[in-house]
């Protein structure tokens, strides 16, 4: 392109050229040899490596399949080879680039979880080096990660509402008993939702159109379905073919699995039988506790709870502590719920609750960055607020990470604290002019 504008510049009407053959690795090498005189960072050169590592180990199998090494078997490329050429072409030693991959898929599947906050944090260690980046713990737990079997992906077959809606019963009945052979759980590597360190998506998508939602910004850039609500029939298994950690007997977080965190499973457009099918799951499968969120509470009364399900709903504004109340007013009067619980994630304005008798523990947080809104903490005077009267209750509280909050007192001086969150939050109001 730069040779184009060249010649454009020079008045130039007919312009050499070199036809390739088309070939998307070709031309990905034509690209990095003609950028390789430029500065890069190190997250540019670990996803050079990463598309760099899959043209070389499919070029490696194709020499294994010509020169008939591979008969009657699956050729399997030696990774060894693999590395040193990859890191040839960046620059890099074959154990520097396993490090760097290493450290770019965990930015990928903390960005992926929704996580963006490490995501950013481990992004900046790398600007340091490789190895500062590396020793992050949620490296560190991406590699254990990798050493567990295979576990849910972003590209299962999924059953949409219209597709359902099309469905006869024998259909429906036989899509609800699918399971997928080696789907697990899938294990958190960061800090997002570390009160639960597993999580379960058979069904996604959400029709809320929250402002601040981090689920649709992760889903429109990696779900083929994008955000819209869907089943996944494969992924009803794996809550019984991953084992439950030793570290669960220590401590419950290891046994606690965020069900349906992409997606709210109890929106009103969601099928019943989705429901059902998920709850019997986790009757079944009673060796994990699951802790569902919805933001339409006003169905959950109408389920049959199982003990290990935690149920819970998310308020954010004032106007939500309301429907909240009455909706678990009722679940307690059905007595099935084992665990009741609040989200106030976001906070993004100051809430008032005269009780919180209702509900045995709340997890309070603000907000990561996402496609509309900025990143947020929720003053500390607001924080402390709810956990004055959650203390009275005796309802359990649980400070999210991203509330980032620390006592900062000078004689003299005090902490400045906003009045209320970004426009951003609140589309509805109109900024003023000035």
């Amino acid at each position: 392109h730069r040779r184009m504008k060249a010649a454009h510049a020079a008045g130039l009407t007919e312009v050499p050229t070199v036809l390739r053959p088309e070939s998307e690795a070709e031309d990905i090498e034509v690209l990095l040899h003609a950028n390789r005189q430029r500065e890069k960072t190190y997250w540019q050169r670990g996803m050079e490596a990463r598309r760099l590592w899959d043209i070389e180990s499919k070029r490696a199998v194709e020499r294994m399949q010509q020169g008939g090494r591979s008969k009657g078997q699956e050729a399997v490329p030696d990774p060894g080879q693999v590395r040193d050429k990859v890191g040839r072409a960046i620059g890099l030693s074959g154990r520097s680039v396993d490090t760097l991959l290493d450290v770019v898929g965990t930015v990928i599947s903390l960005q992926r979880s929704g996580d963006v906050d490490t995501a950013e944090t481990l992004l900046t260690s790398l600007k340091k080096g490789i190895a500062p980046a590396a020793k992050h713990s949620a490296v560190q737990a991406f590699r254990e990660a990798r050493r567990q079997p295979e576990s849910e992906t972003d590209h299962d077959e999924y059953i949409g509402l219209a597709a359902w809606e099309a469905m006869s019963v024998p259909e429906r009945v036989h899509a609800l008993t699918q399971t997928t052979s080696g789907t697990k759980l899938n294990r958190q590597i960061g800090t997002s939702i570390e009160w639960a360190q597993w999580s379960w998506n058979p069904v996604t998508g959400c029709r809320h159109g929250c402002e601040f939602c981090y689920a649709r910004d992760i889903a429109n850039h990696y779900f083929p379905q994008k955000f819209e609500p869907v089943l996944l029939p494969g992924r009803l298994g794996a809550p019984a073919a991953t084992d439950v950690p030793m570290e669960a007997a220590s401590d419950i977080r290891h046994k606690n699995v965020f069900t349906c965190s992409m997606a709210d499973l109890f929106g009103r457009w969601v099928p019943q039988e989705w429901i059902d099918r998920v709850l019997d799951v986790i009757r079944t499968q009673n060796q994990w506790n699951y802790l569902l969120l919805t933001k339409f509470p006003q169905r959950l009364a109408e389920q049959d709870w199982p003990s290990n399900a935690w149920v819970g709903t998310t308020v954010n504004r004032q106007a939500d502590i309301l429907r909240a109340t009455k909706a678990f007013e009722k679940v307690r009067k059905a007595g099935s719920a084992t665990v009741t619980w609040l989200s106030v994630e976001p906070l993004i304005e100051p809430l008032k609750f005269d009780s919180l008798a209702l509900f045995d523990w709340i997890v309070i947080g603000g907000a990561s960055k996402s496609a509309r809104t900025p990143k947020w903490v929720p003053p500390r005077r607001w924080v402390e607020d709810i956990i004055d009267v959650a203390e009275g209750d005796g309802c359990r509280v649980y400070m999210k990470t991203n509330l980032e909050y620390r006592r900062i007192e000078l004689p003299g001086w005090s902490e400045p604290e906003a009045d209320e969150a970004p426009v951003a939050f609140f589309p509805e109001r109109k900024v003023r002019d000035g």
